[in-house]
């Protein structure tokens, strides 16, 4: 299997905005429902599913995988991971109220807590 670089994504990501016109809303949206398909062959009997999310685009398609997985009720949380910054945190707070995804949120200096023993984080 083939795995872009974070730099070979940056270039394919503006190539296909800048260059095929597809707005960076839609390149979110595919990503998304190509996560969420690939989940959907690792359990093909179904289950519930946690997303962690970072801040930026790929958080962006994060929130896109919970809202199908959602949609697929196999959504168990969506968790936040993000430096402490406010204005990402209350955006990120917005969607899911917008969307009714259960979020919670985790600063990343919290992010020993996702280790297998300490899960679910309270």
């Amino acid at each position: 299997m083939w795995i872009a670089s974070t730099e070979h994504s940056r270039n394919i990501d503006r190539r296909a905005t800048e260059e095929f016109g597809l707005p960076a809303n839609v390149l979110m949206e595919r990503a998304g429902l190509a996560v969420f398909e690939a989940v959907r062959e690792l359990l093909p009997d179904g289950g519930r599913i946690t997303v962690l999310c970072g801040k930026g685009g790929n958080g962006g398609d994060g929130f896109v995988v919970a809202r199908v997985a959602r949609d697929n009720a196999d959504l168990q949380r969506v968790i936040d991971a993000v430096v402490d910054d406010r204005h990402v945190i209350r955006a990120n707070t917005a969607i899911s109220l917008a969307t009714r995804i259960p979020l919670r949120t985790l600063p990343l200096s919290h992010a020993g807590s996702l280790r297998t023993s300490a899960w679910p984080p309270r």
